[in-house]
C-alpha cells in the first residue's frame, strides 16, 4: 500500500514536472515589470512635447530645444520618429509648484508616457493606453533653473532608450 502510494506520487512528480519543461519556452521569462517589458521591440514613436511651463520656458528650454535635443538622441538609439497617429505616442508634460516659504525656489516635474495600441484579453478589445511612465522633480533655486536643468534632458530620455533596450534584450 505504502509502495503504491510512493509510486502514484512519483508519478505525478513527473508528469507536473513535464508539463513544466513542455510549458516553459512558451511563458515569457523576465525579470522586468510589465511597464518596462512593454518597451520591448519598440522602433517607432511620435513625439509630443507639451504644456512646457514658463518657468522653463524662461530659462529658455522650450518645447523646441527639448525637441532638438531628443530627436536626435533617440534616433541615435535606434528609434525612428514618426507623424503617424497609429504610431506609439511619446509624451512629456511639465508642471511645476512653489511653495510660499520658499518663493525662489521652483519644483518642475517632468512626466514622459509611452501611449500604446494594446488588446484588451478580457474584452478582446483594441485600445490606446499609456504602458510606460517615467516621473521626475528638479528642484532648484528660480535663477538657476536652467542650469539644474538643461543637463537632466539627455540623462531623462537616455535613461527611457536604455529601458527599451533591456527589455529587448529580455525578449529575445
Amino acid at each position: 500500500m505504502n509502495r503504491h502510494r510512493s509510486l502514484i506520487a512519483l508519478g505525478v512528480l513527473i508528469l507536473m514536472a513535464t508539463i513544466m519543461a513542455r510549458g516553459g519556452p512558451i511563458l515569457p521569462r523576465t525579470d522586468l515589470s510589465p511597464e518596462i517589458y512593454s518597451l520591448a521591440n519598440l522602433n517607432t514613436v511620435r513625439l509630443v512635447i507639451k504644456n512646457v511651463v514658463p518657468e522653463l520656458e524662461e530659462a529658455r528650454i522650450t518645447a523646441e530645444v527639448i525637441q532638438q535635443q531628443w530627436v536626435p538622441a533617440l534616433e541615435q538609439a535606434g528609434l525612428k520618429i514618426s507623424e503617424s497617429s497609429d504610431t506609439p505616442k511619446l509624451t512629456l508634460v511639465t508642471t511645476q509648484a512653489t511653495h510660499p516659504d520658499c518663493p525662489e525656489c521652483v519644483c518642475v516635474t517632468m512626466h514622459l508616457s509611452l501611449e500604446q495600441s494594446v488588446r484588451i484579453s478580457r474584452t478582446g478589445d483594441k485600445a490606446v493606453i499609456p504602458t510606460y511612465s517615467l516621473i521626475h522633480t528638479i528642484m532648484a533655486p528660480r535663477a538657476k533653473l536652467g542650469l539644474a536643468f538643461d543637463p537632466f534632458l539627455p540623462e531623462f530620455i537616455n535613461y527611457f532608450t536604455r529601458r527599451i533596450k533591456s527589455a529587448t534584450a529580455e525578449r529575445s
